[in-house]
């Protein structure tokens, strides 16, 4: 590596530390707003209006994962140094992605799944597209490695919409209310970024360019996120409402476990990405080496708390739903799953394989759909089942094309999911169970001790990728 580009990186360490507090703080604060609503709706609504929410959200967030596509783009093009005019093709494609898609799913929302459905859609749509403008923005800076100056901004809005959506249902029993509250956040998000909007380059010609050659990233993203809402979807046509609820619970609360994982792509994925536009894969494939680490440790950690505990939080918070815990033990698995998918899929996109990240998420949400058609019978269990399946395949499809390219340490990796395994087991075990025998106790027991012993056989390696004690990325 030149002595230019060391220099370079080792500048870019503070600022990209900061990128990475700020972006948990974002990310966090973000996916409180959607999560602490959901469990006061849990709470306030019946399980039949809160089915229909959870459908209307299932479909809002499928579109939103589309518009999510030219935030990859964005990503890619603006860390080359790029300007205003990019970033203007950019919000002016996704405007006009946002409005033909909002119409979409408002028409499939009504046909599939009545007008109840229909309406919340529509009423979250309202702030849809500005969220999904202001989170293009957002990318801006995390390129510039300066999100964090963003953070008290995203704050403020994701208060007021938790605020707003908790206040709406609990005071009016309506989900309409809920979905009014949360997009109010979502238009004060884009209001109090107004000023980074860019002063040219809104022309209709390149967004219209840009969204021509989008199809293959937008596959991309709702793939990512289909998996996660299929089953609600499949669920909402043939599955009672209390099993729409059960999943939906276990689905929010896995998702919400991620928060530091999520940041950590933030940040990785625009380094790997200047690290390959200057030709140097070591320095990339190290990234990915520490950050899938760091994904799958941290995730498995959280899942597995939750999973010992799950029948403590699930009385207290959503005591209409108390058969959600091993609906939840097989979601957080595939949450796991999920989040070192999007560490390979970060990679992957950073060098710009589109066409082989886009064929595992294809292929992960086919084996999800074929899953969740066959298992749905079997309720939110059966559902969360195969989710579990469908990540895994997308995971060992982008591992494969990671070993052969040789950008990134299968081996590492292999050895990060030989610490985990034991704390994932405790989370299936405890699912299981739920604590009604001495069983759970003993798994957590066994898995201490084995999660110590495979620790201890991996010569502390992944540990000290974890902590950050390893030899530096940058050297």
């Amino acid at each position: 590596m030149t002595a230019t580009v060391r220099g370079l990186l080792w500048a870019l360490e503070s600022p990209a530390r900061r990128n990475s507090a700020g972006s948990v703080i974002i990310q966090g604060s973000q996916r409180l707003s959607r999560l602490l609503p959901i469990v006061a709706a849990a709470s306030a609504l019946d399980p039949g209006p809160f089915a229909a929410l959870a459908v209307a959200l299932a479909l809002t967030d499928i579109l939103r994962a589309a518009l999510m596509a030219l935030d990859v783009s964005g990503v890619r093009l603006l860390a080359r140094g790029h300007g205003e005019d990019l970033l203007a093709t950019h919000l002016l494609a996704k405007l006009l992605m946002g409005v033909a898609g909002q119409a979409l799913v408002v028409i499939v929302a009504a046909i599939a799944f009545g007008s109840d459905a229909a309406e919340i859609v529509a009423f979250t749509g309202v702030g849809l597209i500005p969220s999904s403008l202001a989170g293009l923005l957002l990318v801006r800076r995390q390129v510039d490695l300066r999100l964090g100056s963003a953070t008290p901004v995203v704050v403020v809005a994701s208060v007021a919409s938790t605020v707003g959506a908790i206040v709406g249902v609990v005071f009016t029993h309506d989900a309409r209310w809920f979905a009014a509250g949360l997009s109010v956040g979502d238009l004060l998000l884009l209001l109090l970024l107004w000023r980074d909007l860019p002063g040219r380059g809104w022309a209709l010609g390149p967004a219209l360019r840009l969204l021509r050659a989008a199809p293959p990233l937008v596959i991309m993203q709702i793939a990512y996120i289909g998996e996660f809402r299929v089953g609600t979807l499949v669920l909402g046509v043939v599955g009672s409402a209390v099993a729409v609820g059960e999943y939906t619970v276990a689905t929010r609360i896995a998702e919400g476990l991620a928060i530091v994982a999520a940041a950590i792509t933030a940040t990785a994925y625009p380094m790997m990405a200047t690290a390959l536009s200057r030709g140097d894969r070591a320095l990339a494939g190290r990234i990915f080496d520490r950050t899938y680490a760091i994904a799958l440790l941290g995730s498995t950690l959280m899942v597995g708390g939750l999973a010992v505990l799950v029948r403590l939080w699930l009385s207290v918070l959503f005591p209409r739903y108390p058969g959600a815990g091993l609906s939840f033990a097989f979601v957080g698995i595939a949450v796991i799953l999920f989040f070192v998918s999007s560490q390979t899929s970060a990679l992957l996109n950073a060098e710009h394989r589109d066409r082989v990240a886009a064929a595992s998420s294809q292929a992960g949400l086919i084996v999800t759909i074929i899953g969740t058609l066959v298992l749905a019978p079997s309720g939110a269990v059966g559902v969360s089942a195969a989710r579990i399946v469908g990540e895994a395949a997308r995971q060992l499809l982008e591992i494969v094309a990671i070993a052969r390219s040789r950008s990134g340490s299968v081996r590492l990796a292999a050895t990060s999911w030989f610490v985990a395994a034991p704390v994932i087991a405790i989370a299936l075990v405890a699912g299981l169970d739920q604590w009604h025998t001495a069983l759970t106790g003993i798994a957590v027991l066994t898995g201490a001790l084995a999660t110590c012993a495979a620790v201890a056989l991996a010569r502390g390696r992944v540990v000290q990728v974890f902590l950050g004690a390893v030899e530096s990325p940058h050297r």
